[in-house]
């Protein structure tokens, strides 16, 4: 018993103290250093993905990694159907939201991302443990 309550204090230390320091993988806070050098400060950014595994988490890690940047999480539900080709997220909400926060750039991941009107975009490196493609770039106006 007390070498289980000794090894639970240890990873609890263990947990507490570096979790923070680690919890963004290097792979996403790489390509946000370099995101970061594109999009001018104080800009939102918006992230379009679905409403689950694995979007619904790294959704979420992107939104911590881009901190204090504004992340906006456009989240479209997820067609039983694998599309061909990219479709055209144009809905009322997403309209609203890119003119509420005035978003001018985004963040597009899925099977395939879908565009929300983009400009161009630039294909993202993989990250470990999401299986789908991820898009970066401007939107139009």
């Amino acid at each position: 018993m007390l070498v289980g309550v000794r090894a639970f204090r240890a990873d609890l230390r263990l947990a507490f103290q570096s979790a923070p320091l680690f919890a963004i993988p290097p792979e996403i806070e790489s390509q946000v250093s370099s995101l970061r050098a594109r999009i001018p400060r104080g800009e939102s950014l918006l992230y379009i993905g679905n409403r689950t595994p694995p979007d619904t988490w790294f959704s979420r890690l992107w939104q911590r990694a881009f901190y204090p940047t504004r992340v906006v999480i456009f989240e479209l539900e997820k067609s039983p159907v694998k599309l061909d080709l990219p479709s055209p997220a144009r809905n009322a909400g997403l309209e609203e939201l890119k003119k509420l926060y005035n978003i001018r750039y985004a963040i597009c991941a899925g099977n395939p991302p879908t565009d929300p009107g983009l400009r161009s975009h630039s294909e993202l490196a993989a990250i470990p443990g999401y299986p789908y493609q991820i898009w970066f770039g401007e939107l139009s106006p």
